[in-house]
């Protein structure tokens, strides 16, 4: 691997391992992501930065890199590392923060995710990120179609918050404790994918707390219901369906907390001591940690502004945005001049990997690949022609002979899975309402749980590709 490029590499380089140094810059704002596990995420790291470079973003692009990534002794790792170098403003060196999560309670990350989830709070690393006022986290496997820049104007903290309705909620809009805790229910919450924060070492050390009390009281992390809503009258042992970084990151923003670093405890603002209540909790929670014995009074709203899903789009309801399927309402962004279609800004790639459909193409080049998958690799070989013939033996285009099905095609598809899942949710509830009926019958009905009427969860379609 020639190292040509790196000597007029962009990036600046900070080893957090070392010292948690402030950046140097003159910018307000950054956007940051992160690589941990292979060199596959690197690459994607480096076109999802591209991409912004292309749509004319004037933020700073920030990489968040893995120890165990930088100092690999392995060629083509570094090699990825080079490419990096040359489109971010900054790579950051840290040890990523991992803490014990049962995958027994996210049973359905175990596949695709299973080493990462532990580690999945190594996103807290963006609350250290000075001297910037706003730093917005995006996963690596996501793609900028335009400019975002404007997402900044919005006040911190501000997020998707992922609901059944595959719009979402309007930007801008101010979210409510029950709406959030609902979406975690039966969502996400706020998408740890796309979510913006003001740096604050404060908050760091909060959520790393939090996190240890819950590991200390549960045996692994995990929220309830009333970490989110101390009023909530959803029973405990009711799971939340979101994954670890969602949920940290949404109790987080919350609440209101005051850190005492001398004590390294926090506390929350706004409440009214227990006085019946005054056990020792050094001795019931630990040297460190919260009061657990303090009663909150909470705002009915939470510190989270919304962003639609037009900034946190899959990829396969793209279309469905730009021609006016969904009722949004942003007007001053969400159009595009003065034709009907609208703005889809970003696209995340939540199921199959771009990269994994090269892999196929490699063992079957007859294979029809899904349109969107186009849209990658038309950045990826842009990337590619920038840089060549430096990363030409990294950057691998798809084969000539691979052809992509039309967007009426992977539209039907779409819609038959998605009507298939209709259809196996209303037979489902459709049987267990004649179980209950035959059991009151019988005069045994077993107890009612908590359920919230929601339409069926948005669900990927099948394989991300197909044979002709």
């Amino acid at each position: 691997m020639t190292t040509a490029a790196s000597d007029a590499c962009r990036a600046a380089i900070y080893d957090w391992t070392i010292s948690t140094s402030a950046i140097s810059t003159e910018k307000s704002c950054c956007i940051a992501t992160l690589a941990f596990d292979d060199e596959a995420y690197l690459i994607a790291a480096a076109v999802l930065a591209h991409s912004l470079r292309e749509t004319n973003t004037t933020v700073d692009l920030v990489l968040f890199l893995s120890d165990t990534l930088n100092y690999s002794p392995d060629k083509k790792v570094q090699g990825c590392i080079s490419l990096c170098k040359q489109v971010f403003d900054a790579i950051i060196i840290v040890t990523p923060l991992e803490f014990r999560v049962s995958l027994e309670v996210w049973p359905r990350f175990q596949k695709l995710y299973s080493n990462w989830l532990p580690k999945c709070f190594t996103k807290l690393y963006l609350l250290k990120l000075k001297p910037y006022e706003k730093a917005l986290f995006m996963d690596s496997d996501m793609l900028v179609l335009h400019n975002i820049d404007h997402i900044f104007d919005l006040k911190t903290p501000f997020g998707t918050l992922v609901t059944y309705r595959k719009e979402g909620l309007e930007t801008g809009t101010r979210l409510a404790r029950r709406t959030i805790l609902l979406s975690l229910l039966n969502s996400y919450g706020i998408s740890g994918a796309f979510f913006c924060v003001q740096p604050d070492d404060d908050m760091f050390q909060i959520a790393k707390l939090h996190i240890r009390e819950k590991i200390r009281q549960n045996g692994t992390y995990y929220e309830t219901p009333k970490d989110l809503d101390i009023n909530s009258d959803i029973p405990v042992r009711r799971r939340l369906n979101a994954g670890p970084d969602e949920q940290i990151f949404t109790w987080l923003y919350s609440h209101d907390f005051k850190y005492d670093s001398k004590s390294n405890r926090y506390e929350y603002l706004n409440k009214e001591q227990d006085s019946t209540q005054q056990e020792d909790t050094a001795k019931k929670d630990g040297k460190e940690g919260t009061d657990v014995k303090q009663k909150v009074v909470q705002d009915p709203r939470t510190k989270w502004t919304n962003v639609s899903r037009q900034y946190n789009c899959v990829p396969w309801l793209k279309h469905k945005f730009e021609k006016g399927y969904f009722p949004l309402r942003y007007p001053n962004r969400t159009y595009d001049g003065e034709t009907p279609e609208r703005k889809v800004y970003v696209v995340h790639y939540v199921t199959e990997k771009p990269w994994v459909t090269l892999e196929k193409t490699k063992r079957d080049a007859s294979l029809q690949v899904w349109p969107d998958v186009k849209w990658w690799y038309d950045v990826y070989d842009r990337l590619r022609e920038k840089y060549a013939p430096t990363f030409n033996d990294l950057l691998i285009p798809l084969p000539q002979t691979v052809s992509f099905m039309s967007q009426e095609e992977a539209d039907r598809i779409y819609e038959e899975d998605h009507q298939r899942l209709v259809d196996r949710t209303r037979e489902a509830r459709a049987r267990k309402m004649e179980e209950r009926e035959r059991a009151e019958l019988e005069g045994h009905a077993p107890e009612r749980r908590y359920a919230e009427k929601d339409g069926p969860k948005e669900r990927a379609p099948r394989a991300r590709t197909r044979k002709d």
